[in-house]
Parts: structure tokens; C-alpha cells; sequence
């Protein structure tokens, strides 16, 4: 919530863009030379209706307090207050009225770029534009049932609208109605961000591949990879050597690194996922995690996987893009390679492709090598990947 200090008629008046003020704490402070002893302190909100001040009932916070010259005292627990319009904060002590605010609430919208940062945007009518950095656009809290919205160009954008309203101007757009998206479509290369959890009856992200390895992270599960993908999670760390182990899915928001068999555009897919506003650690380990990238976080530094996928190197102004994932340093962490090397995937080595693969029931490693059935490992059988442990 967003507030802006001006001055009405000699007094201080707090500007607010929200429906609904909700102050939980107020700082008492003994401004006189002398001590204050079992004063009843009491702060009492009013609202302008009618022309009329009017108390607002079960609004009032008040105790004793005992305060030195100088002493500040934290009073919390402030009742929620609905509507906009003009209210009046008194603090009484001992009876007398001693200080007075005037709080204005207004309509507003929100909106929030690609780290998340939530800026409120005070509404009186009128078309509300997205801007370009939009990563969402807040404005369930207008009180019209009918708005209409120029979206920005990032097809990514979330719209949040509130219980049955409407918005000109989304038709083809991820529209969230009261935490419910029919569909929402994701593209790569664009920036995205959840600042409220929601659920999806349609969901699907598309991205071009091209040959080789790549880092992944899809805000959904995905239970089946596709052919011609082979998906691996952070599994441990020895020096600057990482390790990863094959998956058979894709958990949400968790990052992987991905082996493409050759250059190809995908699209994943999923019903009725429920998306969370925050990214999960896919694994940590002594000195660093695997992220999944969604919003940008606010790691100063960072691993990236190289241009030839075969490493991840550190970085001291690194540039996040969405569905990615990376290696961040954990908190205290005592290492710092410049790079980090991939173990358990096997870079340099073509991948056999399922058309290219014997049928007749003989294991094969990675290699194209024949291999007994207790092989541990990626092996290929009868045209497919697959772990054996």
C-alpha cells in the first residue's frame, strides 16, 4: 500500500490508493520534559459521511502507558477498516484530543514488474494501462464491474480481476477471475511472475530448443517429457563439480537441465494447476542450490550454464531469464569456483535417437555400447531411454 504525506487546512493528510486502510501499529511518543505515569491513551477512527464525522465503531485501540521524556512506546492490533472515502485519526490522552491525521482512501490497481516489485497506482476512470514492464497487472480491488485495460506487448502478463468482473480489452490474454484462469499461455523469452497464487484449468508453455543442453523450469507439473528431451536434477556438489541425476517429470518451478536430442520447438502442457507465487529450491547442497527462475530473484551473484552447456560459471551481475534455471551461492557459503562442471550427463556424446535404436531387447548405454541387464544408469532398450538404479 502506497501512501503520499500532503498538507490540507494546516493539517498532515495521508493520501492512500487502496480500498481499505489497515494501520496495525502506531508510535506513541512522550514529546514533553516530564514524565508520563498511567496515562489512558486512546486512538479513535472517524469517517466522513454525509457531510457528518462519524465514529467508526470497534475501531478504537487504547491502554495505559507509562512513558520517560523521549520514550516511544509501539501500540499494534488495529481493527480492519473498509470503503474509501475521508477518515480522521485522533489520539486522545487522559481525555484530551493531542494529535489528529486525516486519511484519504482511494480506488487503485497494482502493478508488478518482473522481480516481483508491487507498485500501487491510485484509479478515478478511465482505461488502465499496463505498462511494459508489466509482468501482471493487479485491479481486483476497482470497484466497477467493467473496466477496460490496454494490455502491454509481454504475452506472459497476468490480469487479476476481482469477483464478476469484467475487462475490455484481454479477449486472448491471461486473465485470472477471483484466483480462477481458464487458460493461461506462456511463451519463452518473455518475463514472468506470480504475485498471488492461482489455479489454471488450461496451462501450457512453449519454447524452441536447440540442440544440446539447456537449463528449464516450468511453473507447473509436467508428468510425461516430451521425446527428444532428457531432463536431470542437481543432485550434489564436490568442489567445482556438480552432479545430476536423470527425472521422469518435471516438479513445478523447479529448475533442471534439459538434453535436447536436436532443434525442435516444444509446448508443455497441463489442466488444473494450482501456481504459487514464489520459485522452489530444486536441491542445495554445502555451498550452493538449483533454482528455477519464474520472477527474477535478488541473488548479487550467480551461476549460469555456458554458451556450450557443458559448465556453469559464476557471475557478478548476472542477467535471470525466466524459465531458467541457475546455481545461487547459499548464505555463508565458503566456496566460490569460478565455474562450476557438469558431471552425470553426457556431454559430447550424441544421443541415440529412439528411430535409431536397435528393438531387440538388448541394453545399450549412452555410448551404443551393449550392456548386461544389471547395468546401473541411462541405458536405451527396445528404442528408449531409460534409468535403471
Amino acid at each position: 500500500m502506497q501512501s503520499t504525506i500532503i498538507k490540507e487546512n494546516g493539517e498532515i493528510v495521508q493520501e492512500v490508493y487502496a480500498l481499505s486502510i489497515t494501520p496495525k501499529t502506531f508510535r506513541l511518543v512522550n514529546a514533553s520534559d516530564k514524565d508520563i505515569t498511567g496515562a489512558v491513551v486512546t486512538f479513535n477512527l472517524w469517517k466522513k459521511e454525509g457531510g457528518n464525522w462519524t465514529e467508526k465503531q470497534g475501531s478504537s485501540l487504547s491502554g495505559k502507558v507509562t512513558l520517560t521524556p523521549g520514550q516511544k512506546i509501539n501500540f499494534n492490533g488495529w481493527s480492519f477498516v473498509e470503503g474509501i472515502g475521508e477518515y480522521r485519526l485522533e489520539l486522545v490522552c487522559d481525555g484530551t484530543v493531542t494529535d489528529t491525521r486525516y486519511i484519504n482512501t482511494y480506488e487503485s490497481y497494482t502493478t508488478v514488474d518482473a522481480t516481483g516489485r508491487q507498485t500501487p497506482v491510485k484509479y478515478t476512470s478511465g482505461t488502465i494501462t499496463a505498462p511494459a514492464d508489466a509482468a501482471a497487472l493487479i485491479i481486483e480491488n476497482i470497484i466497477s464491474n467493467n473496466v477496460s485495460v490496454t494490455p502491454n506487448d509481454n504475452p506472459n502478463t497476468l490480469y487479476y480481476l476481482g469477483e464478476g468482473m469484467t475487462a475490455t480489452g484481454l479477449d486472448g490474454k491471461n486473465v485470472i477471475n477471483y484466483n480462477l484462469a481458464v487458460t493461461i499461455a506462456l511463451q519463452d523469452g518473455y518475463d514472468f511472475c506470480v504475485p498471488y497464487e492461482f489455479t489454471a484449468q488450461n496451462i501450457s508453455y512453449k519454447r524452441s530448443f536447440e540442440a544440446g543442453c539447456t537449463t528449464l523450469m516450468v511453473p507447473f507439473e509436467v508428468t510425461t517429457i516430451p521425446e527428444g528431451l532428457t531432463a536431470y536434477e542437481f543432485a550434489s556438489e564436490d568442489g567445482n563439480e556438480v552432479t545430476f541425476n536423470m527425472l521422469e517429470k518435471l516438479s513445478a518451478f523447479e529448475g533442471s537441465l534439459v538434453k535436447v536430442d536436436a532443434a525442435k520447438e516444444y509446448t508443455f502442457t497441463a489442466a488444473n494447476q494450482k501456481l504459487f507465487n514464489n520459485y522452489t529450491d530444486a536441491a542445495a547442497a554445502l555451498n550452493f542450490k538449483f533454482i528455477g527462475i519464474s520472477s527474477k530473484p535478488d541473488y548479487a551473484k550467480a551461476y549460469l550454464l555456458s554458451a556450450d552447456g557443458t559448465k556453469f560459471e559464476l557471475s557478478d551481475n548476472p542477467k535471470y531469464q525466466s524459465f531458467r534455471g541457475c546455481f545461487v551461492p547459499i548464505y555463508g557459503a565458503t566456496y566460490l569456483p569460478a565455474t562450476l562442471t557438469i558431471k552425470g550427463i553426457p556431454t559430447g556424446i550424441k544421443t541415440i535417437k529412439a528411430s535409431d535404436a536397435k528393438t531387440d531387447g538388448v541394453y545399450y548405454n549412452l555410448s551404443g555400447q551393449r550392456v548386461g541387464v544389471d547395468y546401473k544408469g541411462i541405458v536405451i532398450h527396445n528404442g528408449k531411454k531409460m534409468l535403471r538404479k
